[in-house]
């Protein structure tokens, strides 16, 4: 790293190579910057120790990183102000994960769907992302089962893998909308946009957000969506304008998608909208500009 003689170093975590990132930026008199990507609490659930205690443990100890860092870059205002009442004095710039809109844009449905091996004339819901515990899957599966029973001919497509993955297989096999549930497995990141392109509707579920870039990548490819009300989701899903914002719960969630899915000018238009928002606050080469304006800012600070 000496060798190399790095103008700033950028930690995404605050565990693991975090510190060593800090440790070299204070060897080398470097600016550190760190993005606070995730609600660390959230994830309590994976340590096998008391909840509460893992808990309060994560967020002391991440937001004892950010105060050390020269500057932290934030997903969303609403990290940004958790990040303030946890005493965090130190320059915070929110600056989304960016999205390539040349990659995520508004596509020919019918050819994605054939693309998919879709039949071009059933409602498609679509979920992308971790089948993992704190995304909620199960309430999305749980959502549509209501929504196959008010129109049984919609269809749900789940794009991703998890620790979760078998057990909300069997969950949706126990449900009367199993056979109208496919869950496609992961798929490389470059081939993702067909899938939003043959859908009618986003679906997702999670409160553990600090941004949802999944839903970032929906609203670039003109896909309207139903989400829970909750930190990330909120930033990115305009309720009532790209989309719907609910109570997290599964009739609510499925009460939302079917007003959409029966008003098929409205969810259009709203499709529109997402697609309008992702150019002007979610465009990858914006967030870069503001990524590079945070590493010269805290460069410009080292050196006073």
């Amino acid at each position: 790293m000496r060798a190399l003689d790095v103008d700033v170093f950028h930690a995404h975590h605050p565990f693991l190579l975090g510190p060593a990132a800090a440790r070299l930026a204070r060897r080398q008199g470097r600016p550190l910057v760190f993005t606070y990507h995730t609600r660390y609490e959230k994830y309590a659930h994976y340590v096998p120790l008391s909840r509460a205690v893992v808990e309060r443990a994560a967020v002391a100890l991440s937001t004892r990183f950010a105060q050390r860092a020269d500057a932290v870059i934030a997903p969303s205002v609403r990290v940004r102000d958790e990040l303030r009442r946890q005493d965090v004095r130190v320059p915070i710039a929110v600056v989304p994960t960016g999205v390539d809109l040349m990659r995520f844009r508004p596509g020919d449905r019918a050819v994605a769907r054939r693309a998919l091996g879709l039949a071009l004339d059933e409602p498609l819901l679509l979920y992308v992302g971790r089948l993992d515990r704190e995304k909620s899957v199960d309430r999305v599966l749980r959502a549509f089962d209501h929504v196959a029973g008010t129109l049984p001919q919609a269809r749900l497509l789940l794009v991703g893998q998890g620790k979760e993955a078998v057990a909300l297989r069997a969950l949706a096999a126990t449900l009367s909308s199993a056979p109208r549930v496919r869950f496609l497995g992961a798929r490389a990141h470059d081939t993702l946009a067909v899938c939003y392109q043959a859908a009618d509707l986003f679906l997702f579920a999670s409160e553990t957000e600090t941004q949802g870039l999944v839903l970032a990548e929906a609203a670039a490819c003109g896909l309207a969506a139903v989400a829970v009300t909750g930190p990330g989701c909120d930033e990115v899903v305009r309720d009532g304008v790209t989309g719907v914002l609910a109570k997290p719960e599964a009739t609510a969630l499925a009460e939302a998608a079917l007003g959409l899915l029966l008003d098929e000018e409205r969810r259009a238009a709203m499709g529109a909208r997402a697609r309008a928002v992702a150019e002007r606050e979610f465009d990858v080469r914006l967030q870069i500009d503001r990524t590079l304006a945070v590493y010269a800012a805290a460069l410009a600070a080292r050196r006073r």
